[in-house]
């Protein structure tokens, strides 16, 4: 019949009517097992420190410290001793030394010739002593290391060939003094001494003198430093002689 057809359309259109929005009301909505876990991170929790350190990891410490990477005391710092001072030289002793003692005006050059070969020594005792050139005779006093009488002639063979390079130059005389050691030892002894005259040496060798030609040529005294010193001490020698060179 037409009424009952309308009703059962009516009927069917409202159960599909409901079942939308059914499906509209609950297929939207997530489940809870659906919906993402959220994760708890738990946070170390620091000490709060001054504002002004929040945040730079140094842990509250003084503002000196900051950037150290750490708080605390600042670090020692390690000072250095300083090298003691060395105890100035005392001048040394030339009491009773026979002449020269000092570079006198005539004698620069000889004792330029000298320190040509054997050096200054600034800061020391000086290499020359004293010197001194006069009616044509030069006689220079000067320290040197001893090591041993053909080497100490070979250092001074070059000192006279400069001196009789000067044709006024008839005669050099050498007053060879120990360096004193670091022991203090009294050093006003001469441990060599060589007398050169020009006339004495043949020409050609002149040109060409080497320290065995000192020794055949010249005079040559050398002399014990420790027998000098023994006999200086007892009263047996006196320091004038000593510095020419005589243990005697």
């Amino acid at each position: 019949m037409p009424g009952n057809r309308r009703s059962r359309v009516a009927i069917a259109c409202a159960v599909a009517a409901l079942s939308v929005a059914a499906i509209l009301a609950f297929g939207g909505k997530e489940s809870d097992d659906d919906r993402p876990t959220a994760q708890t991170t738990t946070a170390t929790a620091q000490p709060a420190g001054p504002a002004e350190d929040r945040g730079n990891g140094n842990g509250g410490g003084p503002p000196e410290d900051r950037g150290r990477g750490g708080g605390g005391a600042p670090a020692e710092e390690s000072v250095a001793s300083a090298p003691p001072a060395k105890r100035p030289r005392e001048k040394a002793n030339l009491d009773g030394v026979a002449s020269p003692t000092r570079i006198e005006s005539d004698g620069k050059e000889a004792a330029r010739a000298v320190e040509a070969e054997l050096g200054v020594a600034e800061g020391e005792d000086p290499t020359v002593i004293g010197s001194t050139c006069r009616n044509g005779r030069c006689t220079v006093r000067f320290r040197a290391v001893p090591r041993g009488v053909g080497r100490n002639l070979g250092d001074q063979a070059p000192i006279i060939r400069r001196l009789f390079v000067e044709p006024s130059v008839r005669s050099v005389q050498f007053y060879v003094h120990h360096k004193r050691s670091g022991r203090g030892h009294d050093e006003r002894a001469a441990f060599m001494a060589v007398s050169c005259r020009r006339t004495a040496i043949p020409e050609p060798r002149l040109r060409k003198l080497d320290g065995g030609d000192i020794d055949r040529f010249c005079a040559v005294r050398k002399a014990s430093g420790g027998k000098q010193r023994s006999l200086i001490s007892r009263g047996k020698l006196s320091v004038e002689d000593a510095s020419r060179a005589r243990d005697r």
